[in-house]
């Protein structure tokens, strides 16, 4: 949309540059607004109008410069208050590479922009972008030839499509941090745009081509990239049809593989995401991230034992990556397998020492080892770290109660409901400290709702007669 928006803005330019007129100009500054709130790459049109509408300009047409320019600023200033909070940050990328970044993106986009028919996606990685290259040279020159042109040319169709593509190649060329994006043809509709003007308007020039014909010329290639636009839409109509065509395009990409199995998770296709995510691993075994993602989803979806290969084979590559240990000691512990779990969770603890969550489970795999005094003490450090964390409270309170200071635990318990209204494991061992203190009413209610949260959790029933025998005065 974009695109078309723009299109239409830089049509409403030239006709204003030859006849102004206040409904023309209005329909440029409306155009170039709708094309700001459709993408705020669009934020660079003014810089290429300025210099076709300031040569040789009259009074209305630098009022129209003007408005383009208000446009922009209503725009930046509204977005500044909207869009409010910490930054993208480029963490610890150099210099050099934040430059090559940069003019690898601008070679890479200006080359794809040139041939506008082919398509390609691809994911930028910071290693393989930021290497000096062919996309280096294309970058320098695209930058130097494009910005001379443009400027030597102002004023006529050759500047206007040279500036077009320039400056339209711009904003996705990384001079932001890089995010999770890739490289797509639906960034270069504008900068094709530009190039197929200044080719025609050139042909022209050469041939001597009368403009309607130079201009027909011109509207049939565009013509010809809308069918081609219509065509590929499809591969944009949601996340998994996106991540299938990139995947199609890069068989090889592991990043793809791991797209394509985030947006099968998300369409609740468990199965297909972990064979996604396996053959990722497989690309590049030595990705931490991937197969840490494949064990969560392995842990996720039942499979522990294929979940603990994975993250005991990641912590072996990656023994700094403390969330594979972290999560390697949670599912030890889901295992039963509470010695082998403390270890991990301690070398987690020596990496990320104010976790608060592995605190909590070292904490259990302590306790199931009945080391009671030090899982009480990890416990503490927890909700020192996290107050409001329901687990550790929790936690803690089931020590109390099992050494005999139900008053003191259901303190706890309490806390845990206060954090997590539907934690049904507080609420059943409020239930059992109540039952201890002999509040035998409140006891009985804590434990239904307790049973309603986890209709198959055993011995609830049971403790319900009890309590309710007790109640009517019998054994």
């Amino acid at each position: 949309m974009m695109s078309v928006f723009i299109l239409v803005a830089l049509s409403s330019v030239i006709r204003f540059r030859e006849t102004p007129s206040l409904g023309i100009g209005a329909a440029a500054a409306g155009s170039y607004a709708l094309a700001l709130l459709s993408k705020e790459a669009a934020i660079l049109f003014p810089v290429v109008a300025f210099p076709y509408l300031a040569r040789g300009a009259r009074r209305p047409v630098w009022r129209l410069v003007f408005a383009l320019a208000a446009v922009a600023a209503v725009y930046l200033v509204g977005r500044a208050l909207v869009l409010r909070g910490p930054g993208p940050a480029w963490g610890d990328v150099s210099l050099r590479q934040r430059v090559l970044l940069v003019l690898n993106a601008i070679g890479r986009y200006a080359v794809a922009a040139l041939v506008p028919f082919r398509h390609q996606l691809s994911y930028p990685d910071l290693a393989g972008f930021a290497a000096p290259g062919w996309p280096t040279l294309a970058g320098v020159v695209a930058l130097a030839v494009s910005l001379y042109v443009a400027w030597r040319e102002r004023g006529n169709a050759v500047g206007l499509g040279s500036g077009l593509f320039v400056l339209t190649v711009l904003p996705a060329s990384n001079f932001f941090p890089p995010g999770p994006s890739y490289l797509a043809e639906r960034l270069l509709y504008l900068p094709s745009a530009g190039a197929v003007l200044v080719v025609v308007a050139l042909v022209a020039r050469a041939a001597g081509l009368a403009s309607r014909v130079a201009a027909a010329a011109g509207l049939g290639v565009c013509l010809a990239m809308a069918v081609n636009v219509w065509q590929r839409l499809p591969v944009w109509r949601d996340e998994l049809s996106l991540s299938r065509t990139m995947v199609r395009e890069m068989p090889n990409d592991p990043t793809a593989r791991r797209q394509l199995a985030q947006a099968l998770i998300q369409q609740g296709k468990t199965a297909e995401a972990i064979a996604e995510l396996r053959l990722g691993v497989g690309l590049n075994p030595n990705r931490a991230e991937l197969r840490y993602e494949l064990a969560s989803l392995l842990r996720s979806s039942g499979d522990l034992a294929s979940a603990r290969v994975e993250l005991e084979q990641l912590t072996a590559q990656h023994p700094e990556y403390s969330h594979g240990h972290s999560l390697l000691g949670t599912v030890l512990l889901e295992l039963g397998l509470p010695g082998a779990a403390a270890e991990a969770l301690i070398r987690a603890l020596q990496q990320m020492p104010d976790n608060a969550l592995v605190h909590n489970d070292l904490g259990v795999a302590l306790d199931q080892l009945g080391r009671t005094a030090a899982a009480e003490q990890c416990f503490r450090r927890a909700l020192e770290l996290s107050p409001g964390l329901a687990l550790a409270h929790n936690n803690l309170g089931e020590i109390l109660l099992r050494r005999g200071q139900p008053a003191e635990a259901l303190v706890y318990f309490r806390q845990a409901l206060s954090y997590d209204p539907n934690y049904g494991l507080a609420y059943l061992n409020s239930g059992f400290a109540l039952k201890q203190s002999g509040e035998y009413g409140q006891a009985v209610s804590m434990l239904l709702r307790a049973q309603e949260l986890m209709p198959d959790f055993p011995g609830i029933a049971e403790t319900l007669k009890q309590i309710r025998s007790a109640l009517r005065g019998e054994d």
